[in-house]
């Protein structure tokens, strides 16, 4: 396995907290939860298998791995008798359940979602982003939203009472999806255009 500088600590951190929340989700038998980890280190074996044929920066890293903890938390932290998931942050609306802890994960992890393909299809083909690679990308961003959608009704369809909300819930994920996805996109587009954006994001 090829590391990099700074990548160990990356992945013992990663063993370390898969191993508790694996055990703790087995322990409570939150089978929902049980299928994610799987997810998570079916994703984790193939990243670190290519990982040297990417030049990733290590800040990359961090970002799915946060994102990838603040989703095990959503499952198994409760505030009062409110799983966190579920929990609402700021009541953004009297029709629609927003602004919830769950809403802002789907941002964030498109954000991080965003900045790995970026950095990935920069290790393969070089170039900036430009009309073109823009509008691919935002492809390639909402058919990834919708496959997790997706693969989040097949779930609920198998596990029984998995929290996992309506079609209006799948909706309101796809547009903060989409958001945090262009966010970051947004922020790239400006960084690739500044005289320090990119590299000074690959020293991270």
């Amino acid at each position: 396995m090829f590391l990099r500088k700074g990548q160990l600590s990356l992945l013992l951190f990663n063993i370390v907290y898969i191993i508790l929340f694996s055990v703790y989700f087995v322990y409570k038998r939150n089978y929902e939860f049980v299928v994610y980890m799987s997810t998570i280190v079916f994703f984790l074996f193939i990243v670190m298998s290519t990982n040297h044929k990417l030049f990733v920066p290590n800040g990359a890293w961090w970002a799915l791995t946060a994102l990838a903890f603040s989703h095990l938390l959503g499952g198994m932290v409760y505030v009062g008798t409110t799983r966190l998931y579920d929990l609402m942050l700021v009541p953004l609306s009297t029709v629609y359940p927003v602004l919830r802890y769950d809403q802002l994960v789907h941002a964030f992890g498109f954000v991080c979602v965003t900045l790995f393909l970026y950095f990935m299809t920069r290790s393969w083909r070089g170039g900036m982003l430009r009309g073109r690679t823009i509008v691919l990308f935002l492809s390639a961003l909402f058919l990834i939203a919708v496959g997790h959608e997706t693969y989040e009704e097949i779930i609920s369809i198998l596990i029984p009472a998995t929290g996992i909300g309506d079609f209006t819930d799948t909706a309101i994920d796809l547009v903060f999806d989409m958001a945090g996805g262009s966010l970051a996109l947004g922020a790239l587009w400006l960084a690739e255009r500044s005289k320090k954006g990119i590299a000074g994001i690959y020293k991270c």
